[in-house]
């Protein structure tokens, strides 16, 4: 399928394959390396270090502490010491806490800290974290960091849903995704 009017989607995108399954067929959605990624509605999700995300009409990249390494040693000379290295603005941000990172493109707009426990949305008096965006619901998602230290987001019944970026997904009844500007349902009868 080709969409002509949409500069966001690559030449080849996303390819979608129907797999044997034990119980029946299984359907596997996997993006082809585009430049815009291909993002799927999911009601719950473990996020991990550089996970984007679409909520209301912002593009956000999860930054967590763990998930990246940071190389703060410099080799040293031979006379044993070392000089000053500068720590580049994404390694200090992995290094001072887990921050939702608000995008435009490529280009980082703002940065969140992010606390155990917040939800996202319009409405200050029901969200933490509140982004003034028409397409947001009053409470939209909550981030969460469980106890094991892994951190996950979960869509609160939210009209619009939460977007996430994958390599691949596998669904075997009903699947929405994202290509461009533009939404697909994938469903299985």
């Amino acid at each position: 399928m080709v969409i002509p009017h949409d500069s966001m989607i690559s030449g080849q995108h996303l390819e979608i394959e129907r797999q044997q399954a034990p119980d029946g067929y299984r359907w596997l959605l996997r993006d082809l390396g585009s430049t815009n990624g291909t993002f799927v509605r999911l009601p719950r999700f473990r996020l991990r270090h550089n996970y984007e995300l679409i909520l209301g009409g912002n593009r956000f990249r999860v930054c967590l502490p763990g998930g990246a390494q940071v190389d703060l040693t410099e080799s040293r000379s031979e006379s044993g010491t070392r000089g000053w290295a500068a720590i580049s603005r994404e390694d200090l941000a992995v290094l001072a806490g887990p921050t939702l990172i608000q995008l435009d493109g490529d280009e980082e707009v703002t940065r969140i800290s992010l606390s155990e426990d917040q939800v996202i949305g319009a409405d200050r008096d029901q969200s933490q974290l509140a982004i003034d965006d028409p397409l947001l619901d009053d409470a939209h998602a909550r981030l969460r960091r469980k106890s094991n230290g892994k951190w996950y987001i979960e869509d609160m019944e939210s009209v619009n849903g939460v977007w996430v970026r994958v390599e691949r997904s596998h669904t075997s009844q009903r699947c929405e995704f994202q290509l461009g500007e533009q939404r697909f349902i994938l469903q299985v009868l």
